[in-house]
């Protein structure tokens, strides 16, 4: 958690297709019956940040706004946490992840 907060303090937060492919992300999705994109998007609101999640889809978009009828539980937030690889994405990195 603490990493988390250290990168994202005072920013959105932002998850990319390498987040919801994840082997991890897939199982919890599996699950709770929610999308990968939910999963994530629910983990960073749990950690108390803001989302603005990005999309052109009349589905994706319901789809986003639908993270408040689930909480992920302890050991699975623990799970997603633990995929830390520390690396950040910044407007310089050309939209991929970069040390």
């Amino acid at each position: 958690k603490q990493w988390y907060q250290r990168r994202v303090r005072g920013m959105q937060g932002f998850c990319f297709i390498k987040c919801v492919e994840d082997p991890v992300i897939i199982s919890l999705a599996h699950k709770y019956r929610k999308a990968p994109a939910q999963i994530t998007l629910r983990w960073i609101i749990q950690h108390g940040v803001g989302v603005l999640p990005k999309s052109k889809t009349p589905s994706h978009i319901k789809e986003n706004a639908n993270v408040f009828d689930f909480s992920l539980s302890p050991s699975d937030m623990n799970r997603i946490n633990a995929l830390n690889q520390d690396r950040s994405f910044t407007p310089s990195s050309n939209n991929s992840f970069g040390k």
